[in-house]
């Protein structure tokens, strides 16, 4: 009888047990991605309704003492909402690296440990 493929070699002994990355931060990651778009559009939205005399310059100063101004609060919206997306996709980027970097499958046999990657053994 052939071993199948998914069989340890009779070299390394029994297998002990199997582990794979978690899921947890995956999904985190994807949840937090989309509500961050869904934030950038929420607040796009925001400036369709503006009050109509909400035009001209817009000033302010931080607490620390920064002062920064924008030539309109339409700019301030779009500003906003572009950060959010430019954040959303920064959080999609660590999805897709993280899941490539979890993708490995440890097997831990009496005598060593293999690790599978897409179905290649190393």
């Amino acid at each position: 009888m052939q071993p199948s493929p998914t069989q340890a070699p009779s070299a390394t002994g029994e297998l002990i047990a199997s582990f794979r990355h978690g899921k947890g931060f995956l999904m985190f990651s994807l949840i937090f991605g989309v509500v961050l778009l869904g934030l950038a559009v929420f607040v796009l939205y925001l400036g369709t309704i503006l009050p109509a005399g909400s035009e001209g310059p817009l000033a302010g100063e931080t607490s620390r003492g920064l002062s920064f101004s924008f030539s309109s609060p339409q700019t301030l919206i779009y500003a906003t909402s572009a950060l959010l997306a430019v954040i959303a996709l920064g959080v999609f980027a660590a999805y897709a690296w993280h899941k490539r970097l979890r993708a490995p499958v440890y097997n831990v046999f009496e005598l060593g440990i293999e690790r599978i990657v897409n179905d290649q053994r190393h």
